[in-house]
């Protein structure tokens, strides 16, 4: 979704006049959003509807060339609906619209954003009013939509299955407990939360409130997103604001008291609560057990396990030989590549240095450097010595790598969170020799932009 709403951000369905247009849109854009949108209107009409439709189209065209057109003409014939009325535009206008909730006693109001490029949107609510939960299905556009109660509701679901493809903002009280959500429901509001915050709609805090209210239904998805958001908040604070994040992060989940060392004795939070703890929040002793789990010679643990706990080992330590060992482990462990990854998260430049240097080894295939890449762009510790070596050795890596995984090993870029680092990102962006198409230079930087923008935002405390 942050890809699609950037100001040059293009829609799924798009003219190609050229080899580089047509490469540009073998994008996320094509495939995530246009499955997304597929999936809400497989919602929209119902699973019946949807294959029966489907069938029609498949049945009136075989071994032939087809259209959009003649999709959305099957699913008008089906419903006797116009569905291609609601439907084309989503694919043929850029952006997704963000839908404004407001509940009061009397009931809630929806409305669509007036600035989206696509406002007609098909909303699926639910609310609870003492324990029944009643499912409404609206159509919401720039006019309010009004649904009335007799009581106030317990609480109101908007997008209950996760599916549409749009933003929620809920406004004062009308957030839903996070106990009435699914575990996709919940990683779809906290995402919705993290936005809105990005944007400052909202203060930091208010995220902080709702997340703090779940305890364990915050689930291990949850856990793994606010971790993601902690990384970046990480790099966008100072010391003294980071202190108080920190406050707020510890009491959300535990560090685990014990590491198994047998990875069939992990229960489902055990690896997400060991990368917040000791990658952003930088707990040593916990760094210091998953080093002595790592060494244990009675360890029976999982590649990904393995990635964990080395992770763990080099990012929440400052100690050399974590780094030392975890190299050694890399080697006997090839196919856990995360190990690999975990090698750039040391404090210590000469480490970091000597982990990016394996980028150009034939050690390190060429599927694995995007990860190593991306994992050291976003590492908070050492991004100005990280950034001086991609800068320096991008021309031997981008010839090492098939041009198809550029954009995935520079997409750690955008959310580098610092103001300074951010102008020298942008300038070797626009220096022409990334390698990626004009279209996917400007996404770039403009979602570059909006972050470095939240977060010197978020640094001084501006909420707005």
């Amino acid at each position: 979704m942050a890809l699609d709403a950037i100001p040059s951000a293009r829609p799924v369905e798009s003219g190609a006049h050229s080899r580089q247009q047509v490469e540009g849109m073998l994008d996320t854009l094509t495939y995530s959003k246009g499955a997304a949108l597929v999936r809400m209107l497989r919602e929209h009409v119902g699973d019946d509807v949807f294959r029966r439709a489907l069938n029609l189209y498949l049945r009136e065209r075989p071994f032939g060339t087809a259209t959009s057109t003649d999709l959305f003409e099957a699913f008008d014939r089906v419903t006797g609906q116009p569905v291609s009325e609601l439907f084309v535009p989503w694919f043929t206008d850029p952006g997704h619209p963000r839908i404004i909730v407001n509940s009061s006693a009397a009931g809630v109001t929806l409305v669509c954003d007036p600035l989206a490029t696509v406002r007609r949107t098909p909303v699926t609510v639910n609310v609870s009013t003492a324990g029944q939960v009643v499912q409404h299905a609206l159509i919401v556009d720039e006019n309010s939509q009004w649904i009335p109660w007799s009581r106030p509701a317990d609480w109101v679901v908007v997008n209950p299955s996760g599916v549409g493809f749009f933003r929620t903002r809920y406004l004062h009280d009308s957030q839903p407990p996070m106990h009435a959500l699914t575990p996709t429901e919940t990683v779809a509001h906290l995402d919705d939360l993290w936005d809105a915050t990005l944007r400052g709609d909202q203060p930091l805090e208010q995220l902080f409130t709702w997340v703090r209210s779940g305890g364990d239904s915050l689930g291990v998805a949850g856990l793994e997103l606010l971790t993601r958001i902690a990384r970046f908040l990480r790099r966008a604070h100072g010391n003294d604001r980071w202190a108080v994040i920190v406050e707020h992060l510890a009491d959300i989940r535990p560090a685990p008291q014990r590491i198994p060392v047998d990875g069939q004795e992990w229960d489902e939070w055990t690896a997400a609560s060991i990368a917040l703890h000791t990658e952003v929040l930088g707990n040593e002793a916990l760094a210091a057990d998953s080093l002595d789990v790592l060494r244990h010679p009675d360890r029976h643990l999982e590649p990904a396990q393995l990635a964990v706990l080395a992770r763990a080992a080099v990012a929440g330590s400052d100690d050399r030989s974590a780094w030392t060992e975890v190299r050694q482990l890399s080697k006997e462990a090839p196919s856990a590549t995360g190990l690999l990854g975990a090698l750039t998260l040391a404090g210590d430049p000469d480490l970091v240095r000597a982990a990016l240097e394996l980028c150009l080894d034939d050690e390190v295939g060429a599927d694995q450097v995007p990860l190593v890449i991306e994992t050291v762009i976003t590492a908070s510790r050492t991004a100005d010595t990280s950034w001086g070596w991609l800068v320096e050795h991008w021309p031997d890596v981008r010839s090492k790598i098939s041009k198809y995984l550029i954009p995935r090993t520079v997409r750690g870029i955008v959310e580098c969170g610092d103001a300074v680092l951010a102008r020298r990102a942008d300038s070797w962006l626009d220096g022409g020799s990334v390698g990626l198409s004009e279209t996917a230079v400007a996404q770039l930087r403009e979602q570059l932009a909006f972050y470095t923008l939240a977060a010197v935002r978020m640094s001084h405390g501006d909420s707005k």
